[in-house]
């Protein structure tokens, strides 16, 4: 009321921000909040000054920005394909969009596109769109935005390149940290598993049992046992009951994976341990699995957002981390060093995963344009002819065929 410029705006841009926070119900001004005063008490709410300021009305504004766009979110078909993305959008998923690009998190600019439009924002993909309506194996038509690419069984080790991309990721980040992982664990349960005539018919892999994907010593030295799965958009993955929960289908396959264990663990103990199948009770297979709790579900999704048990596995990695590294990281505390590690882990692990299904579909729009195969029939000759070149330089040369490194009869 002084009649000051810097009053006058000041008075003007609270006002504007009231409108702009307040509902069609509440008038000029919110009822609640920072801004429901008037701009003479600016940061002066509920009797007393509010520290950071600044960052509760940005709160506020975002809240209600937020909520605009959910209601919007919420009109679109159910399986609209902007809804899907949204709502299985997390706090590893969206990693990408405002990371700064360091070594480590770099993606070239098809990936980029990739992740935006067909991960992020639930558009048409500019490297699908040549290709739309083409005929995938197994008779289905390619869609506009690569799902059926990517559900689709097909020439190559795609699956197992994307699955594996982020599991040596996980590996990477307990061992940056400090904390223990195993990948890949052999030998944990073939001792629960009596040999014998079907014993000795099962190949070698088989023989193991169960191999988890990860073993992790947590910060208060439990060993817990980790499946990695990852799961890609398709009706049965993404029922309409899944969508309409934030990240509902991740959750819906991480909750099998811990029975999927069992039961596997149970059929080795009938098939194998003799167990009676009628028999309410366990095995040694199946007894030795339950003494590790809990299998931990680490789900990954199309858009690169991830299961609980992930954000779980971030925790207990960067508490880890922040007791072994909290004064070399010159952190005020393991508490300030914990909170910097977790968003570091995010950033990564979010990236990760982004960038891997965007690897995927534009792997296998290569493999299904270019007739995948007769390529890996022309691979397989090729492997073979070598290998009858190999034996007929040994039947030419014998023992001599490889001396001192060189091959003789080239």
């Amino acid at each position: 009321n002084s009649g000051c410029k810097l009053g006058s705006d000041l008075n003007t841009a609270w006002g504007s921000l009231q409108l702009e926070v307040a509902t069609p119900d509440e008038g000029p001004k919110p009822e609640s909040g920072m801004l429901s005063v008037d701009a003479e008490a600016a940061g002066f709410y509920d009797d007393k000054i509010v520290k950071k300021a600044q960052k509760g009305i940005t709160s506020e504004r975002e809240d209600v920005r937020f909520a605009n766009l959910k209601s919007s979110i919420d009109a679109l078909p159910i399986r609209d394909q902007r809804r899907m993305r949204f709502m299985d959008l997390d706090r590893c998923s969206t990693q990408f969009v405002a990371s700064v690009p360091i070594y480590g998190d770099l993606c070239t600019n098809s990936e980029f596109y990739e992740m935006w439009q067909g991960g992020y924002m639930g558009v048409p993909s500019n490297i699908i769109a040549p290709h739309v309506g083409m005929t995938l194996p197994g008779g289905q038509r390619l869609d506009q935005y690569g799902n059926n690419l990517t559900c689709n069984s097909m020439t190559g080790d795609t699956w197992r390149t994307h699955h594996n991309e982020f599991k040596y990721e996980i590996e990477a980040c307990c061992a940056q940290y400090g904390m223990r992982c195993e990948t890949e664990i052999y030998g944990l349960f073939s001792a629960y598993i009596t040999q014998g005539s079907v014993y000795d018919e099962w190949s070698g892999r088989k023989r193991q049992g169960l191999i988890p994907d990860f073993m992790v010593w947590t910060a208060d030295n439990r060993r817990v046992l980790m499946e990695l799965k990852t799961i890609h958009q398709s009706k049965n993955n993404y029922p309409n009951y899944a969508i309409r929960a934030r990240c509902g289908a991740l959750e819906k396959r991480a909750a099998k994976i811990h029975d999927e264990y069992h039961v596997k663990a149970r059929r080795i103990d009938v098939t194998a341990n003799g167990l009676d199948p009628d028999d309410g009770g366990m095995g040694p297979c199946q007894a030795h699995l339950a003494e590790y709790g809990k299998i931990w579900g680490l789900v990954i999704g199309p858009s690169g957002s991830v299961s609980s048990d992930v954000h779980k596995l971030i925790g207990e990695i960067a508490k880890t981390g922040a007791e072994r590294k909290w004064q070399a990281m010159g952190a005020r505390s393991q508490e300030e060093a914990q909170g910097v590690i977790k968003g570091a882990l995010r950033r990564r692990l979010g990236i990760t995963a982004a960038r891997a299904a965007a690897r995927l579909k534009i792997a296998r729009i290569g493999i299904a344009r270019g007739d995948g195969k007769a390529a890996a029939k022309r691979r397989k000759k090729g492997q073979d002819a070598r290998r009858t070149e190999e034996e007929e330089r040994y039947y030419a040369w014998g023992p001599k065929a490889h001396v001192g490194g060189q091959r003789n009869g080239c």
